[in-house]
This record gives C-alpha cells, sequence and structure tokens, in this order.
C-alpha cells in the first residue's frame, strides 16, 4: 500500500481557507510507514470484523498507532451511512462487536 500526499500544498484543494498548514515533521511519515507495514493485516481485519459483526457495508474506523507497549487501538469509530430510522439496532450490534473485539484482545494480553 501507499499513504497519499498529494500537492504539497493543502490549499490546492480546499475551497476556502482552513488554518496554517505546515510540513510533516521529520520521521513522522517514517513512523506511520513503519506502524502500516507492521500492523496493516491486524488493522484492516479488525476493521472489516468490526463493520460485518454490525451489520455494516461501511464504517469510518479511526486507529492510535505508534505506542509499543498498547499497539495499535481503535480511538473511534463512525457510521458514514445515510440517516435512517433504523439506525439504532446496527448501533446496539457495533457496541457489541467492539466490546467483544476489546475484551478479547485484553484476554489475549492476559489483562483481567
Amino acid at each position: 500500500g501507499v499513504i497519499p500526499l498529494g500537492d504539497a500544498s493543502p490549499h490546492s484543494f480546499l475551497k476556502r481557507p482552513h488554518g496554517n498548514f505546515e510540513p510533516i515533521p521529520m520521521g513522522v511519515l517514517e513512523l506511520l510507514q513503519d506502524a502500516l507495514r507492521r500492523d496493516w493485516l491486524l488493522i484492516r481485519a479488525n476493521s472489516e470484523q468490526l463493520a460485518r459483526s454490525a451489520g455494516l457495508d461501511e464504517l469510518r474506523v479511526d486507529w492510535l498507532l505508534g505506542d509499543a507497549r498498547w499497539g495499535p487501538r481503535i480511538g473511534e469509530t463512525t457510521y458514514m451511512g445515510s440517516f435512517a430510522l433504523d439506525m439504532l439496532p446496527a448501533s446496539v450490534l457495533l457496541a457489541r462487536a467492539f466490546a467483544t473485539a476489546h475484551l478479547s484482545r485484553r484476554e489475549l494480553a492476559g489483562i483481567g
């Protein structure tokens, strides 16, 4: 895989100003590449399992990377689909899937 960097000038794709942009600090891109090279299969599999367990065809899963002790961790999940009246059952399924995955990782790590 690749990390798409796009145009070095973030203003090239914005319709209006969104604040100040600075270059990526030295070494940060390499750290991200290392984390993804090492953990991508786990991140992808867990993200897909979470979406399937909730009965969703798509789900944004934000991951926290770079901690040697804890490894990759889910920071947030967001359903990006349409607003629908039947979302409550999907929300319950998503919460159960997240809790099950979290508890199974704790068991694997030997944490009570």
